[in-house]
């Protein structure tokens, strides 16, 4: 019985330890992504800059973060079609896409880099990310083989968040936060 209780206290601790790094109303610990990273459209043409999360300021944003999976990819496209058929002002919000992957299937890499790559140009008010090594996911304490989407505030502190499906009361409160967080945006710059 004793090494039952063990074991479980053990596997219990272990859980508690891989869970999320991040907290509401906190800015989520820094992570750098220097390996590929922010595409950026350069004329006709994609460049990779060093990305930060500390450049999650100035607008409501949404970071997308998705493993290289096409599972991964069709958690949470509902949550994107509410986004994209909101047509929320891009003065004030921005989306960040950031592809974690080191969680792909073997012999992909380059079929999603190109598709990221085509996104990019497609929609250039959009950020996209390629997360070569998986620093976001590890940074941040997100699980493997996942979907999750965070909103953070103009100042870049977490304002609500969820891993895996978002179901549609989760997609009511995402875009509760997403305009909220706008108002208070655009009314201080009312001034």
């Amino acid at each position: 019985m004793r090494v039952i209780q063990r074991v479980l206290g053990i596997a219990l601790l272990l859980c508690s330890t891989s869970s999320t790094a991040l907290t509401v109303g906190v800015t989520p610990p820094k992570v750098d992504v220097s390996n590929k990273g922010l595409m950026a459209l350069q004329g006709s043409e994609i460049e990779y800059q060093d990305w930060s999360s500390q450049q999650l300021t100035g607008k409501a944003r949404v970071v997308v973060h998705i493993a290289a999976k096409k599972s991964a990819n069709e958690i949470n496209q509902d949550a994107i079609q509410a986004l994209t058929q909101a047509n929320l002002p891009i003065t004030y919000f921005q989306t960040t896409t950031i592809v974690n992957a080191s969680d792909r299937v073997w012999g992909t890499q380059k079929f999603i880099r190109n598709l990221l790559e085509e996104r990019t140009a497609a929609e250039p008010n959009a950020q996209f990310v390629l997360d070569n090594k998986g620093r976001v996911r590890t940074g941040w304490g997100l699980k493997k083989g996942d979907s999750a989407i965070f909103v953070f505030d103009g100042n870049g502190s977490l304002l609500w968040y969820k891993e895996g499906r978002l179901d549609i009361l989760d997609i009511e409160a995402m875009m509760q936060k997403i305009n909220n967080e706008i108002a208070r945006l655009s009314a201080g710059n009312a001034d």
